[in-house]
């Protein structure tokens, strides 16, 4: 059944093209590194997947510690738990920093020590699932949360219907999947395949469950897991007949699982998987009569196995992985677009900016309205500009471009109500459109408004959440990583504000972390964001245009001025290649004056300069994002 613009098929298949192309804005990550931590030895080993080459950077455990399991953000990969003989269960959590390899102990452990824990990941929050508790086979039920902004680790209270332990996990973006496993009370091993819903947290189980070949139960155990947005790969497992090389796939679309016709080298269990957006790599394990040094690649689009030939230093069982070392903003970006805006009457040219050489031309793909001061963000196939105001009336409109071939569209998703003086932002799956002006017309009839309105890019639906700023306001301007939004400054009814709300992804709820602009009063600024900052660049007062530039650092939420400010004007909107920052239009300084000056931001040095390449028509008011190919 159709769903939206594309069947729930349709739109995996498009992810995964994505996948291919190496577009990822708004799916899964590549990574650059896998790391294999511990296991029957101390060492973590880095495997590089551009040359699939395999050292041990020497950043390694203090004691060997067997059967933890990892979950990763965009900068540090997480292993929990673990087990050494004696026995000794570890609550522990250890902190691998991707930028530098090094190895720490963060100060929030689990609530209990456990090992053959499954572990998954979203942008935004890490889970540690089930595990052994003791030797006699106690399982654990406990799902705990990583929160990867704050390293607090919390038990929400939605747990395992039973304990259960050496189950591996796989998951997409939606969804992750537990697979296989030993159910205790009573002690008893299964092939059931479990359903982890990363939006409310609660687990179901599918049906759809494992089918092993040459096992009268099917049931598997201790098994390695590397998925893509198509696909999860189950690769070698334990069963009570003995280790399989066979590799299961649930595909995401329907849930059912099947055997490949295709397995690794060698029957092998206790192994572990890292992954790309191109292989998934199964590495070590225990096999019949030795544990192992072997690393396996499967290709995730043709499903073959081969060895490329790069294994570990020393054979090795009861390993965990992460992988990480790649970027939020995923991709090689090559074109930033403003659309809209006003000069001083609204118009409806779309600008593209060539990041290669930094020239700008009008490719002739227009709104279909004039307009201004619309919410704009991007998915890696399409942009949005969503909304919008003209001198006498607001839009509920919102144009669709497809980035692909720059075709403008109308889809037919409309904001519920017109509106304008809009700001915008995106997470992997859903669009928001923040706060603004609604009404039909300028006058009465037309107010403020704290509404967050959602545009879910799985099926391109429009609805309000619920979860709505605290007060209303205009004008505002907005900075984002993968887990949060943060809605700064703007218009409210007494004045401007220089208040900053912060939107969680995870669950849309809104807060006031208490980190507000440095200076007492903006609105109309503009902004991008990398992976560890947001910058806002610009905005006016009632007596005053700024060229200030603010730093927002995610990390720490701290807002800050780097003394990095705009030489020509107050800017309006800004786009981002994979190395700057560029923020197009505005006022000059003082006199009420367009300007059509392109102002680029270095991120490595925060330094600012006028490209001299400036739009084709001075404007403020504009929209903008970035593609991602």
């Amino acid at each position: 059944m159709a769903i939206g613009v594309f069947g729930l098929r349709q739109v995996y298949k498009k992810q995964y093209q994505n996948v291919k192309s190496n577009n990822f804005a708004s799916w899964i990550e590549s990574a650059t590194y896998g790391y294999y931590g511990s296991g029957s030895v101390n060492t973590i080993s880095r495997l590089d997947f551009s040359s699939e080459t395999v050292t041990d950077p020497g950043k390694n455990l203090s004691a060997a510690r067997g059967n933890m399991r990892g979950v990763s953000s965009s900068s540090y990969g997480y292993f929990g738990g673990g087990y050494q003989p004696g026995p000794s269960y570890f609550a522990t959590t250890l902190r691998l920093d991707f930028s530098n390899e090094n190895l720490t102990t963060p100060a929030n452990n689990l609530p209990i020590g456990a090992s053959r824990i499954g572990g998954t990941s979203t942008n935004s929050y890490g889970y540690f699932i089930g595990g052994q508790t003791s030797p006699s086979g106690t399982a654990n039920s406990t799902v705990s949360r990583l929160d990867f902004s704050s390293e607090t680790i919390t038990v929400p209270g939605k747990n395992l219907p039973t304990g259960r332990y050496a189950f591996t996990m796989c998951s997409n973006n939606f969804y992750g999947y537990l697979v296989g496993g030993i159910l205790n009370p009573p002690p008893v091993t299964v092939n059931t395949v479990t359903r982890f819903d990363f939006s409310n947290e609660t687990t179901t189980d599918t049906g759809k469950n494992l089918l092993v070949i040459a096992t009268p139960d099917g049931a598997a155990t201790t098994a390695a897991a590397a998925s893509n947005n198509l696909y999860g790969y189950v690769g070698a497992s334990e069963t009570p007949a003995g280790a399989i090389c066979n590799i299961h796939r649930i595909d995401f679309s329907n849930e059912i699982v099947s055997n490949p016709a295709m397995g690794l080298g060698i029957p092998a269990a206790k192994n572990a998987a890292t992954q790309n957006l191109s292989y998934g790599y199964f590495g070590g394990g225990n096999a019949p009569k030795a544990n192992l040094c072997n690393i396996y690649r499967l290709d995730f689009e043709t499903e073959l196995v081969n060895t490329p030939g790069k294994n570990f230093s020393t054979a090795r069982t009861d390993m965990s992985a992460v992988s990480g070392g790649a970027s939020v903003y995923r991709g090689h970006k090559t074109y930033g677009y403003y659309g809209g805006g006003s000069n001083p009457n609204r118009i409806s040219t779309i600008s593209r900016l060539d990041f290669s050489s930094e020239t700008v031309s009008d490719p002739g793909k227009n709104l279909s309205q004039t307009l201004s001061d619309s919410a704009a963000f991007s998915t890696n196939y399409y942009g949005y500009f969503c909304g919008g105001n003209a001198p006498t009336l607001f839009f509920s409109t919102i144009h669709r471009l497809d980035l692909s071939n720059e075709i403008l569209s109308l889809p037919g998703i409309n904001l519920p109500v017109q509106s304008g003086n809009l700001t915008g932002a995106a997470s992997n799956s859903c669009g928001y459109i923040i706060a603004g002006y609604t009404g039909t017309s300028p006058g009465p009839g037309v107010f403020f408004t704290s509404l967050i309105r959602r545009i879910d890019f799985f099926n391109e639906t429009v609805r309000n959440p619920g979860k709505n700023l605290p007060e209303v306001r205009f004008n505002a301007t907005t900075v984002s990583n993968t887990s949060y939004a943060y809605v700064c400054g703007g218009d409210v009814p007494t004045g401007r504000t220089n208040t900053v709300f912060r939107l969680d992804f995870s669950n849309e709820t809104v807060s006031d972390p208490g980190k507000n602009l440095p200076y007492s009063t903006t609105s109309a600024a503009g902004s991008v964001s990398t992976n560890s900052h947001g910058y806002l660049v610009g905005g006016q007062a009632p007596l005053n245009r700024y060229s200030t530039i603010s730093r927002l650092e995610f990390s720490t939420e701290i807002v800050s001025l780097p003394g990095k400010n705009l030489p020509s004007g107050k800017s309006t909107t800004g786009t981002l290649s994979n190395f700057y920052g560029y923020f197009a239009g505005g006022f000059a300084p003082t006199a009420p004056t367009f300007i059509s000056t392109i102002t680029r931001l270095d991120f490595s040095n925060e330094t600012v300069i006028d490209l001299g390449n400036n739009l084709p028509t001075a404007r403020t008011g504009t929209s903008g994002f970035s593609n991602s190919n």
